[in-house]
């Protein structure tokens, strides 16, 4: 589980001193969301700034590095905040921290893709690498998403949950699926959208930053599996701009050879991260499928286990080689008092 932040707006937007607030104040209640690292990214058109660091939120917000990354974010388009939980990574290693950049596209990710390791081999054969050099899935996904002009492709081979937003050649990108929660909101008055992994913190911070509250703002969830593309030139005084576009997901063909939305197929069971089935499979089909998605999320569930057990073990907390004693007999349920002791 990690931490996503953000804002984009127009580029005579002004407010940004406010703006800047409700950024770090995102970025500090994400934090909860992951405390092995934090980052930020500046995202002009053409040029990419990076800060990223193996250290909580609320410690970096007071360095010096970050209030230079700060100042640098006042005068950008975009910028993106990320605050992680390493899953894969070495925790205490900035470089597997997010975001990552290649060129002028930029990208943060809260998630698990579980073919990570296979997408890199077909990647290195396409690209003819020896070796892509991807310290994590997250950095692949971004790396594959900055070389091609439509991203579906890239969201249709991964396989499994995440909620990502990256920045390229000064648009704004964001997508997400049901396991991974997003939410935006866009304050007319500043042409400035912001966005969190914390619908609750995007709230209480709006709340507290501007002048009328949430009422100043159009707070919303982003749909799930819909790719949200967005220019911030077209940001003004009513919304985003009626030439923002919403892209929806191109499944892979099914069977008759019809092409399904990629949401569609989610909302009608049809999708399980790799491959779509068509409405008159079997019932016996179906079951194989959602047994397919459960363990996918069991072995996500094991890995966070497993890197949660390790930050233990470095803290000093966990133990090695105890054994639990176990009663022989346990109370008869009969012999429990009728109320619970609270």
């Amino acid at each position: 589980m990690c931490g996503l932040a953000g804002l984009a707006r127009h580029p005579e937007a002004g407010e940004r001193d406010r703006a800047a607030f409700i950024f770090e104040e995102l970025v500090k209640l994400n934090e909860k969301r992951g405390r092995h690292a934090t980052g930020i990214a500046v995202a002009h058109v053409d040029k990419v700034h990076v800060g990223k660091w193996a250290v909580t939120a609320s410690k970096v917000l007071e360095s010096e590095p970050w209030a230079a990354m700060m100042g640098r974010a006042k005068r950008a388009r975009i910028v993106i905040g990320h605050t992680r939980y390493a899953t894969i990574a070495n925790a205490n290693d900035d470089d597997a921290a997010h975001p990552f950049a290649f060129g002028s596209t930029v990208g943060a990710h809260n998630g698990h893709v579980g073919n990570w390791r296979d997408l890199k081999v077909k990647f290195e054969k396409s690209t003819k690498q020896e070796d892509a050099g991807w310290i994590s899935d997250s950095e692949g996904v971004v790396e594959m998403l900055s070389r091609v002009k439509k991203p579906d492709s890239v969201l249709d081979a991964l396989d499994g949950w995440w909620a990502l937003t990256w920045a390229k050649k000064g648009r704004l990108f964001l997508t997400r699926t049901s396991e991974r929660p997003l939410s935006c909101a866009y304050v007319p008055f500043m042409r400035t959208l912001f966005w969190s992994s914390e619908r609750t913190a995007l709230v209480r911070v709006l709340e507290a930053a501007l002048p009328h509250g949430t009422k100043d703002a159009e707070i919303y969830g982003l749909n799930e599996a819909v790719l949200y593309e967005f220019d911030p030139t077209k940001f003004n005084g009513r919304g985003t701009g009626r030439k923002q576009r919403v892209l929806q997901l191109r499944g892979k063909k099914t069977t008759e050879s019809r092409k399904t939305s990629f949401a569609r197929s989610q909302q009608a069971g049809l999708w399980d991260g790799r491959r779509q089935v068509t409405p008159d499979d079997s019932r016996v089909r179906r079951l194989q499928e959602e047994n397919e998605r459960l363990a996918a999320r069991v072995e996500f569930l094991e890995e966070e286990m497993t890197a949660m057990w390790q930050v233990l073990k470095d803290a000093g907390l966990g133990w090695e080689d105890e054994t639990v004693a176990i009663p022989d007999e346990f109370p008869n349920v009969d012999d429990l008092p009728d109320d619970p002791p609270f």
